[in-house]
């Protein structure tokens, strides 16, 4: 249900090649500790916002912080912390890594299912309410029942 209502900055293919997906392009620094991504224009969350680079940095941050036990903090730990997000603009995001990581754009594809992009205000509980990007958008969700 995650991948059909909400979106990965890159999606790994058939060929296990990755693919854009909110980003249209990325690429690492020269000794490979900073990923800076560049975001699709006009990708719209169902609520009608745009998403854009704060949206980016809100939702890594939030599976990178300890304090919120993601299940994807075991992919980020020792190679992303909370707060090495960095917006550059509106479209654009750097990732400063702990450490060069040459297969960190695999951590925020379609590889670790919970990377999905959700708005920075987003406060609410996923198994009652989700704002995505994706082609469906979730209208009820009902726990070990599905939706």
């Amino acid at each position: 249900v995650m991948q059909q209502v909400a979106e990965f900055l890159c999606v790994d293919g058939p060929d296990l090649v990755l693919k854009p997906a909110l980003a249209e392009s990325w690429k690492p620094n020269a000794d490979g500790t900073v990923w800076t991504f560049t975001l699709r224009k006009g990708v719209k969350f169902h609520s009608g916002g745009e998403m854009k680079a704060e949206d980016v940095v809100a939702s890594i941050d939030r599976l990178a912080d300890p304090a919120n036990s993601s299940n994807a903090l075991s992919v980020f730990s020792g190679i992303l912390q909370k707060g090495n997000t960095k917006k550059v603009d509106d479209y654009t995001v750097e990732f400063h890594l702990d450490a060069p990581n040459g297969n960190f754009p695999y951590m925020v594809s379609s590889d670790n299912y919970n990377a999905v992009i959700i708005p920075a205000s987003y406060k609410g509980d996923y198994e009652k309410s989700f704002d995505g990007t994706g082609p469906f958008k979730l209208e009820k969700y009902t726990p070990k029942v599905g939706a």
